[in-house]
């Protein structure tokens, strides 16, 4: 385990005494606990980030094909969802996106 020292206005280290002191955790469990937070959020931002990307290199599935796959399942067809139309192309071997 390592340390980290940060610096903190009066207001701010006096509310987390306040709100450690309400949680009945120490100080440094409440920071440990905010940053391990700020990392998982932002971990999850890149990944969507990376499936926005991902979307918009392979395109979309158009409103019309999904309202048509729906209609099909309701009729008792059971299809596979469509795919992006980057995916149906290369899944139909008509040439790389």
């Amino acid at each position: 385990m390592t340390t980290l020292s940060i610096d903190l206005d009066e207001k701010t280290r006096s509310d987390l005494d306040a709100l450690a002191s309400m949680k009945h955790q120490p100080v440094d469990t409440l920071v440990k606990m905010a940053i391990e937070t700020l990392i998982l959020e932002e971990r999850e931002f890149q990944e969507d980030d990376e499936r926005w990307e991902e979307y918009m290199r392979n395109g979309g599935i158009e409103a019309n094909r999904v309202v048509d796959w729906l209609d099909q399942w309701a009729k008792g067809n059971r299809q596979p969802c469509p795919q992006g139309r980057g995916k149906d192309k290369l899944s139909r071997g008509h040439g790389s996106h």
